[in-house]
This record gives C-alpha cells, sequence and structure tokens, in this order.
C-alpha cells in the first residue's frame, strides 16, 4: 500500500490527541507501517493503544510520538485484559534470526506520564533482534503504580524476549525520573 507522509514545518502550534475507551491505531500485518503521533497533550486511557504488531518477513517501522507538551498513559480496559498504551508486538516466527528489524518506539515529550497500569512495551515472541524504547523527556518522566482494578497490572516501559531473540535497550533522557508504588522500568 501507500506510505503517508506529512511535513509539519509550517505548525506552530499543535492540538491535543486523545484516545480513550478501548480506542486503537493499529497498523499491524505482514508489511507493518509506522505509526507517528504528534501533538500538544497526547492522552492513551482507558485500554485504548496505539499498536504494531509486525507479521511478516520485512522490517517493521517505528511507532514516533510527540508531544510539545505531555504524554499521559493511563489505565487498563474494564476487564484489565489490555493496558493502555504504546506497543510494538514481532511475532514473526519462520524467519532466519537475524534478518529482519522490528522497529522502535521513540518518545519525545516535554513531560512523560505512565499510570495506573499503562506500558510502554515492545514484546518480542520470535527468533529476531527486539527493537529498542527510546525516551527523550525535557522535563519529568513518572512511571507510577499498578492499575485501580487489579494489582497485578503494573505500570512499566519495558522490553521482554519471549523466545530466542535478544532484547532490546531502554533508553531514558529527562531531568527526573520518578518510579513509584510497584512501577517497572526494564529490558528482560
Amino acid at each position: 500500500g501507500d506510505i503517508w507522509e506529512f511535513s509539519y514545518g509550517g505548525v506552530d502550534r499543535w492540538s491535543d490527541i486523545r484516545l480513550r475507551s478501548q480506542s486503537a491505531i493499529d497498523v499491524s500485518g505482514n508489511n507493518s507501517h509506522g505509526i507517528q503521533l504528534v501533538g500538544r497533550n497526547i492522552h492513551v486511557t482507558d485500554g485504548s493503544l496505539a499498536f504494531v504488531q509486525a507479521l511478516g518477513n520485512a522490517d517493521a517501522a517505528d511507532i514516533n510520538v510527540m508531544a510539545s507538551d505531555r504524554l499521559l498513559l493511563s489505565g487498563t480496559n474494564s476487564e484489565v485484559t489490555v493496558p493502555s498504551g504504546i506497543r510494538h508486538e514481532l511475532l514473526n516466527l519462520t524467519a532466519v534470526p537475524g534478518t529482519i528489524s522490528q522497529g522502535d518506539i521513540r518518545i519525545t515529550a516535554s513531560e512523560v506520564v505512565v499510570e495506573n497500569g499503562a506500558e510502554i512495551s515492545i514484546p518480542n515472541y520470535s527468533s529476531q533482534t527486539s527493537g529498542s524504547n527510546h525516551l527523550k523527556v525535557e522535563g519529568l518522566i513518572i512511571l507510577d503504580g499498578v492499575s485501580n482494578l487489579d494489582p497485578i497490572r503494573f505500570s512499566r516501559i519495558g522490553i521482554a524476549a519471549f523466545s530466542e531473540g535478544d532484547g532490546g535497550d531502554v533508553n531514558v533522557t529527562g531531568k527526573r525520573l520518578l518510579i513509584n508504588d510497584g512501577a517497572s522500568l526494564s529490558s528482560i
């Protein structure tokens, strides 16, 4: 299919983006394209997702999020089965190891808050190397607590390799990082 690319050179003021009530931006498939979210405040809540599930034998593109003010990821769906968040999965089980790239999650913001069981995650169920999480934040990064509905669902920024593939890196740059009440920052 066609690839849409946008230029933001003439934009001097951004509006807000809100995904709520299990809304999704999903570009999953055999030849997964990336996602680019650009706004002032970007809120992803109530089990909503920006989601790539790469299935094919081609490299997957990145998820890029740029919030001039705040990125807020909060909560889960009411059944606590889907965390709100930004997720980039690799499920290719047939490619020769090391032949495809999962893609990264790249976030630039003034402030990032991940709370109430939400997540920024890169699970890898393949023999390929995982993508990486890159957060470049001017101010505060807060990872806070667990889901209000189920304390087993914790807030996290992470990468997990569930097969033969290696986990990627978690790169966080900011003025202050707070990890509170069972939240997690990890690459396993």
